[in-house]
């Protein structure tokens, strides 16, 4: 069983204060998906989503149905679930803390870079392209920014679809190619 952190830093952290600043985080918000439609591959995240039930609770009047769990995995990474049954799609975002100003200085733009080679390919995905392709095909948008003190990749997509679009979003971070063939173009 996984060991999972639900210490919220603060007694009346609201959701809006969540602001994401650590070297990895991972966020989810989705309409009708229920913690047990994760596939089998993110048992990690369930568990430790399961663990975390009313480590968070909604506190924006706003938003009566939202819930929030909000955990930390055994690997550092930082969860905050968003279940919100108002909502008619699926969204993940992922924040790496490293952006503009962690450039090196002979190499301005790095981080900027980076964030378009993460695009194009995969091991598991190698063709550039595919996972736009796959998620504009249903029903959703991906995109990414680079801040200066963070770097921002996010998608949605049709809540029936999100399972597929999670295994291709996590190989970018996993097992990027970094195709020598884009390099020139992504300049």
């Amino acid at each position: 069983m996984p060991r999972c952190s639900t210490k919220v830093t603060g007694p009346h952290i609201k959701p809006q204060d969540l602001t994401i600043t650590t070297a990895l985080s991972l966020s989810l918000t989705t309409g009708k998906v229920p913690n047990n439609a994760l596939s089998p591959g993110n048992a990690e995240v369930l568990e430790c989503a399961k663990e975390a039930d009313g480590a968070l609770d909604s506190m924006d009047e706003r938003f009566e149905q939202r819930s929030y769990r909000r955990f930390l995995l055994p690997n550092g990474l930082k969860i905050l679930l968003v279940s919100d049954p108002t909502v008619r799609k699926a969204a993940a975002s992922l924040t790496v803390g490293v952006g503009a100003m962690s450039d090196p200085e002979m190499h301005q733009g790095l981080a900027h870079y980076l964030e378009h080679m993460l695009f194009l390919g995969t091991e598991k995905y190698p063709e550039a392209g595919e996972y736009q392709q796959f998620v504009s095909n249903r029903g959703g948008y991906t995109n990414a920014y680079t801040a200066g003190d963070h770097t921002n990749y996010h998608f949605e997509i049709d809540p029936e679809h999100l399972d597929g679009a999670l295994d291709r979003f996590a190989q970018f971070f996993t097992e990027p190619l970094f195709n020598t063939q884009y390099l020139e173009r992504e300049r």
